[in-house]
C-alpha cells in the first residue's frame, strides 16, 4: 500500500514493472498524478468498475486507470492521455492546452 495526499493506492509490483516497460512510467510514479489537478471519469471497459484519472505530470497529460475500493485505489495502468482524454481534461478544467500535453 502506498499513500499520497491522503489517498491510499495499491499496485502490483510486476504490473508496475510491465507498465514502466510499455508506457515509460511505473504505477508508483503514476501516483504523483494526485498531487495536482485531476479529472476523473468512469471507464467504458465492461466488467470491473474502473475509473480514469487524467492530469499533468512533468508537463504532460497522463491517464491512470484504477479500480476504486472502500479505502484504497488499486492502480491498473498508466499511460499518456489520448486525444479525447486531453480534450475532456481541458474542457472540464477550462484550460487551454496551448500545444502542451
Amino acid at each position: 500500500m502506498y499513500e499520497i495526499e491522503g489517498v491510499k493506492f495499491a499496485r502490483d509490483l510486476q504490473k508496475s514493472a510491465a507498465n514502466l516497460a510499455q508506457h515509460g512510467i511505473s504505477l508508483t510514479e503514476a501516483t504523483a498524478l494526485w498531487r495536482g489537478t485531476i479529472v476523473t471519469l468512469p471507464s467504458t471497459n465492461p466488467g470491473e468498475m474502473r475509473h480514469l484519472a487524467i492530469g499533468f505530470m512533468a508537463g504532460k497529460l497522463w491517464t491512470v486507470v484504477y479500480a476504486p475500493r472502500d479505502d484504497h485505489f488499486p492502480l491498473i495502468s498508466a499511460r499518456r492521455s489520448r486525444i479525447h482524454e486531453k480534450t475532456f481534461f481541458h474542457q472540464i478544467t477550462g484550460t487551454d492546452h496551448g500545444g502542451q500535453s
